[in-house]
């Protein structure tokens, strides 16, 4: 399991990781959080990534939000690639566009091990080859100001990823509850009714995020100012 949520399920989820993904889910995510459309600029970042075995990377697209947002920038560390588990947010390579996305699970498949992957602001779950992967996020910055996962911002990181992991398994079983009553009768209005239903929660599920990284910044800030007032203290 990974350092985020080492107390996730992993082993059950693993199980079925490859039954439930092939039979419910695109092999390829509806949003992305790309680091850089243009190939060329890839190929740079990857040959310093690959030198320096750690880097810097501009996101410029918003399926990581509320953690990672447009214009934000993230630190990429290399990782041994069993060390990368559930709730990690990885760097990895698809279709030659560099990608930051939440790992939701592991599994392997004729012998190789793929990782599902998904942002925080939902979409499809994809699946990734471990080998395309470059690395953990470990740092975000934003506005200057660097938010590291680690310490008491793990937490956040975690939560966030278990706001992500549970949403994905919701809709597992959302779906699979759909597919049995899609020929009873009633079900275009029971569908109707779940529709309208569920926009409340999602947009509280949102709120609560959304004052969760308030919250952090905001400590974030005064971590930085007490860190000044000390160094000058020193001085």
């Amino acid at each position: 399991m990974g350092e985020s949520l080492s107390a996730w399920p992993g082993p059950l989820f693993r199980a079925q990781a490859t039954s439930n993904f092939v039979e419910r889910q695109q092999m390829i995510p509806v949003s992305l959080s790309l680091v850089s459309s243009k190939p060329v600029i890839n190929d740079l970042l990857v040959e310093l990534f690959e030198k320096e075995g750690k880097g810097w990377f501009r996101v410029v697209s918003g399926s990581m939000t509320p953690l990672i947002e447009v214009n934000d920038r993230v630190l990429v560390r290399k990782e041994n690639i069993k060390q990368i588990g559930v709730g990690d947010i990885i760097l990895f390579k698809e279709q030659g566009v560099l990608v930051v996305h939440r790992v939701l699970g592991k599994f392997c498949e004729n012998g190789r091990l793929y990782f599902l992957q998904r942002g925080d602001c939902g979409g499809s779950v994809g699946r990734i080859a471990a080998e395309n992967v470059m690395g953990k996020v470990v740092a975000v910055e934003k506005k200057g100001r660097v938010l590291r996962l680690q310490g008491w911002k793990k937490i956040v990181n975690t939560l966030l990823g278990i706001n992500n992991y549970a949403s994905y398994h919701l809709g597992v079983r959302v779906d699979a509850i759909k597919a049995t009553l899609r020929d009873k009768p009633g079900f275009q209005c029971l569908r109707l009714s779940y529709r309208i239903l569920k926009k409340p929660f999602i947009f509280l599920n949102r709120g609560i995020v959304r004052l969760l990284m308030a919250g952090v910044w905001i400590g974030t800030r005064w971590e930085a100012k007490g860190e000044k007032l000390k160094a000058k203290g020193e001085k």
